[in-house]
């Protein structure tokens, strides 16, 4: 596992490891001021991976609170090089109801996520951070082996949610 940062530029916070602390530790760093870059830092994050990765699970966890009006990636090429490389993406939006790009951001988290077999995951309060939290947990287990032949999508979705989380997923123009 590792931590990447993001604001208007990403960067590692917390290089591969297995150490919990050091992870926590590369968390408690974040600094959200600037922009919002946040395809730059999936495409950052696919490029650590591919790279850093000794496992071939490998899953990207993005946790973002805005709309992405820093980055210079297009939402295609992360999508393509995580289907390439073999990278499940999930996310978590933490978005505003009075934002008004939350429809888009909430349009392409899912867009991204779905393509290559993640979950988009929008609560509607803190409260929900964790249960969000353990939910994608279940879904990315730290040792699980990548089958030889990838399951159909429907076999790769979550099951459907609790009802009253508050968790929004499938087609966002429906949210």
């Amino acid at each position: 596992m590792f931590v990447l940062n993001f604001a208007d530029t990403s960067h590692i916070d917390g290089p591969m490891t297995g150490d919990l602390r050091a992870l926590e530790a590369g968390i408690a760093r974040v600094d959200s001021i600037g922009g919002t870059a946040m395809r730059d830092a999936v495409a950052a994050g696919e490029d650590y991976l591919t790279h850093h990765a000794q496992r071939d699970r490998k899953v990207i966890i993005v946790i973002t609170d805005g709309n992405d009006n820093s980055s210079v990636a297009a939402l295609d090429a992360i999508r393509a090089g995580a289907e390439q490389h073999g990278i499940t993406v999930y996310a978590v939006g933490l978005l505003g109801d009075g934002d008004p790009h939350a429809g888009r951001q909430r349009h392409d988290l899912t867009q991204l996520t779905e393509a290559t077999g993640g979950q988009a995951y929008f609560p509607m309060s803190v409260a929900e951070l964790g249960g969000v939290a353990r939910e994608v947990a279940a879904q990315t287990p730290l040792q699980c082996p990548r089958p030889s032949r990838p399951p159909q999508a429907s076999a790769r979705r979550l099951s459907p949610p609790t009802p009253g989380t508050g968790h929004q997923r499938g087609n966002p123009a429906a949210a």
